[in-house]
């Protein structure tokens, strides 16, 4: 799978993987690819984005929709 042109590849259905790193790569002036192909279950270990313009609804939506069962560990107690 190519990480940062998921939706290039034939991803065969259910396919979980590991997501981790810096998702603001511009492919070849083709813009960036996210949300990720529809086939694919990411676990996030690790996710950065810096590009507002990648926040798209359709992008926002993605995120709610993944991250909603997530469990997070590591994050900073405010308490």
């Amino acid at each position: 799978m190519n990480r940062d042109a998921s939706t290039l590849d034939p991803i065969p259905k259910d396919t979980w993987t590991l997501a981790f790193g810096w998702y603001a790569h511009n492919l070849f002036g083709m813009g960036r690819d996210f949300p990720f192909h529809e086939n694919l279950n990411p676990i996030f270990i690790s996710f950065h984005i810096n590009r507002l313009d990648m926040l798209t609804p359709e992008g926002v939506e993605y995120l709610k929709n993944t991250l909603r069962s997530a469990v997070v560990i590591g994050t900073p107690s405010t308490s």
